[in-house]
């Protein structure tokens, strides 16, 4: 089962995430995420192979309260110094406890993942294609200017189901630390 964990956002957080990524919507061609699906994950399974009983009974004990990031600016990765997403980037020292502990939970457990580093970032748009980067670049910084830092409330982590359509993926969340 593709699946992966991720921080939940609040509904107002997610609109105000779109909102400040507007202004990029008319200098780049690309998939914007839509509202529903905007989260940042943190850890991600191509094929779920573990028990999922015991990963969601781990969930029940681990005592989780809902805590702050730090939202501190847009940037973008890239490939061949072309950018290929655009996401902001945040802090909070308190989810690298959570971090910790569900990776040693997957760790003893077995449970396969994908092992690339943890990068703290919401991703905000698949980008196909920025036709003036030195454009895009003042975009940025003008945005980075205009609206960060921000503080933000991570309501819960959840396990979600993906499943890949030809209309983009579709999520299910299955359960969750926390209360959203």
């Amino acid at each position: 089962m593709r699946s992966f964990i991720a921080l939940d956002l609040k509904e107002e957080n997610r609109n105000l995430i779109l909102k400040y990524a507007s202004g990029f919507r008319d200098i780049l061609v690309g998939k914007f995420i839509p509202a529903s699906q905007l989260h940042s994950t943190l850890f991600f399974f191509e094929n779920f192979s573990g028990d999922l009983n015991e990963l969601k009974a781990y969930f029940k004990i681990v005592a989780f309260t809902p805590f702050d990031l730090e939202i501190t600016c847009f940037d973008y990765f890239s490939f061949k110094n072309n950018p290929t997403i655009l996401f902001i980037k945040y802090k909070a020292q308190h989810l690298l406890d959570y971090y910790k502990q569900l990776k040693d939970f997957l760790d003893k457990s077995g449970i396969n993942y994908d092992r690339k580093p943890f990068k703290e970032h919401i991703t905000v748009c698949r980008i196909k294609k920025v036709d003036d980067l030195d454009l895009f670049r003042r975009q940025i910084s003008i945005a980075n200017e205009t609206f960060f830092p921000v503080t933000i409330t991570v309501p819960s982590i959840s396990f979600y189901k993906s499943k890949l359509t030809p209309d983009g993926p579709v999520y299910e969340k299955l359960f969750s630390l926390g209360g959203a």
